[in-house]
């Protein structure tokens, strides 16, 4: 499957903290990983609550914050649990901008 992307993503493995409302209507809040990252989104694995494509979700990584929408979703049978895509809400408040690569975050 070879899906055109607007943006480089970056290759990382960074802790986050990731809440919101899960598919069953229950507040969640929990620890994740991102393993790519890019000026307006996220990929996001170890997530344990399953999410709907719409849903808006807070993440935090080191001190800043951000809210994100889930583009996709899928439960991967495996102990990284639910991998979900999810795209920035306002770029302005993008918390791993100082990890992108040289250029990719200045927009």
């Amino acid at each position: 499957m070879d899906v055109s992307r607007p943006e480089e993503r970056a290759p990382v493995d960074l802790d986050m903290r990731v809440w919101g409302m899960g598919a069953d209507g229950r507040a969640f809040s929990q620890c994740a990983r991102a393993r790519n990252i890019s000026a307006g989104g996220a990929l996001l694995c170890g997530i344990e609550h399953e999410l709907k494509i719409g849903d808006t979700i807070g993440v935090k990584a080191g001190e800043k914050k951000a809210r994100c929408k889930v583009v996709w979703a899928m439960k991967t049978g495996s102990v990284q649990n639910i991998q979900v895509g999810v795209q920035l809400v306002s770029r302005l408040e993008c918390p791993w901008r100082a990890l992108l690569p040289k250029g990719e975050g200045d927009a």
